[in-house]
C-alpha cells in the first residue's frame, strides 16, 4: 500500500481496495468464518460512526466558512490581530485555542477540518512554519 502511494498514485480508492484484499487474505489464512469477519467488522465500524459524523459536521462548518467567505473575513481580521506577534507568544495563543475547540470538537480529525484552513494560514502570516 505504501508504494501504491508513493509510485503508483494511489488514493481512497485503491487504498480501500487493498484492506479488502488484505482482510480476505487474513481471513482464509486465519480460518475464520464469514460470520466471524462480518461481526467483527460491523463491530468495529460502529465504533468509528460518532467520528465519522463529528467530521462531517466539521467540513460541513468549513464548507460554509469557506462558500459564505467567512473565514476570509475571519483571517482578514485574525491576521491584523498577530501581524507582528513574537512566534512564542503565537503559538501560545494557538494552545489556547486548540484546548478550547478540542472541548467543542472531541475528535482530532474533526478538529484538524475545522481549523486548519484558518490557523495554517495566520501562521504563515505570522512566519511560523507549517510544522510546528
Amino acid at each position: 500500500m505504501i508504494w501504491g502511494v508513493m509510485v503508483g498514485g494511489w488514493w481512497f480508492p485503491q487504498m480501500a481496495a487493498s484492506f479488502l484484499a488484505i482482510t480476505i487474505i487474513i481471513m482464509f489464512i486465519s480460518g475464520l468464518s464469514e460470520k466471524d469477519v462480518v461481526e467483527s467488522f460491523t463491530e468495529g465500524a460502529s465504533e468509528l460512526v460518532g467520528v465519522s459524523l463529528i467530521i462531517g459536521l466539521a467540513r460541513g462548518v468549513n464548507l460554509v466558512l469557506e462558500q459564505g467567505m467567512i473565514s476570509d473575513t475571519i483571517l482578514d481580521y485574525m491576521s491584523n490581530v498577530v501581524s507582528g506577534m513574537p512566534g512564542s507568544v503565537f503559538i501560545l495563543g494557538q494552545l489556547v485555542v486548540f484546548i478550547f475547540l478540542g472541548l467543542i470538537v472531541p475528535s482530532s480529525s474533526g478538529l484538524a477540518v475545522l481549523s486548519m484552513p484558518i490557523m495554517a494560514p495566520l501562521a504563515d502570516s505570522v512566519g511560523i512554519p507549517r510544522d510546528i
